[in-house]
């Protein structure tokens, strides 16, 4: 038993780890999860990749589709830590929000990061973003929104996490399903949305900002699109009788550029620690 165990150990010292839903090589090693939002299960499994511990995650939707994912569980052993779902853009990947991801997760959130449906690895030849014409990219958009709700239930069954302290992060078109999220689920305590179109994919911004209500929101807006932004803070504050929930934050960035802007994380984590981590 000694001698296999030690040879299976060097096998995977002398290979590059293979993403289990692709095929795709992903560096480091990383351990999986398999879990399904009908039963809700999941299994604890966690390893070392490079500097930052996180778990290569299987979701499957209560439609039965399946998501890659990373999840970052909580560095704190003696607190519960309020937890992120990041969230890409339409044609994007879960990739371009790593740096983020695993910034926030040492500042103390557990995140979960994922592949839409018919995305990066979550793509399959029936389910591939690049393949759709407009009408369906539409409607699997609007699907996504099951692809949230598997990611929120995930979250929920893992261990160290505050349960009701979910805050949803969604760059371009992924905000708009950020603010569906926060609509339908009462543990979300806020949101921030990168860059967030006025209009994508079936949902009016101002419209659905307004309907939250008053719930905590962050608006990261790159250098072109300020004064877009300043309307829409202004327009969602005036449709709520004055209330001022919505706050805004510029980068010098282009939008193109935004997520590699230094300002980007910490601006996030300062206003997160404001209005997440606060003790109000």
């Amino acid at each position: 038993m000694l001698l296999s165990f030690t040879l299976a150990v060097l096998s995977a010292i002398g290979s590059t780890p293979v993403h289990p839903l692709s095929g795709a090589t992903v560096g480091g090693a990383s351990s999986v999860v398999n879990a399904s939002q009908d039963s809700g299960k999941a299994v604890s499994a966690l390893a070392l990749v490079g500097d930052d511990t996180k778990t290569l995650v299987r979701l499957t939707t209560m439609d039965k589709v399946h998501l890659a994912a990373n999840y970052y569980p909580p560095r704190s052993k003696t607190k519960r830590a309020p937890a992120i779902i990041l969230i890409h853009d339409a044609g994007g990947h879960r990739k371009g929000l790593q740096p983020m991801a695993e910034y926030l997760n040492k500042k103390g959130f557990a995140i979960l990061l994922l592949d839409l449906r018919s995305h990066g690895d979550s793509r399959t030849e029936k389910l591939d973003w690049s393949k759709l014409d407009e009408r369906s990219r539409t409607t699997q958009w609007a699907f996504a929104s099951r692809d949230m709700a598997a990611a929120a239930k995930f979250l929920r069954t893992q261990k160290g996490v505050h349960t009701a302290n979910l805050t949803v992060i969604g760059l371009g078109a992924g905000s708009s399903l950020a603010v569906r999220h926060a609509q339908d689920d009462e543990n979300v305590r806020s949101t921030v949305l990168l860059n967030p179109p006025e209009k994508s994919l079936g949902l009016n911004m101002a419209n659905a900002l307004t309907d939250l209500g008053g719930m905590p929101t962050l608006i990261v807006s790159p250098k072109e699109c300020r004064k877009d932004h300043s309307g829409l803070q202004s327009q969602c504050h005036e449709d709520n009788d004055g209330l001022e929930y919505v706050d805004l934050q510029s980068l010098h960035s282009s939008a193109k550029d935004m997520l590699t802007d230094k300002r980007l994380n910490n601006g996030i984590y300062t206003w997160l620690k404001a209005n997440v981590l606060s003790s109000k």
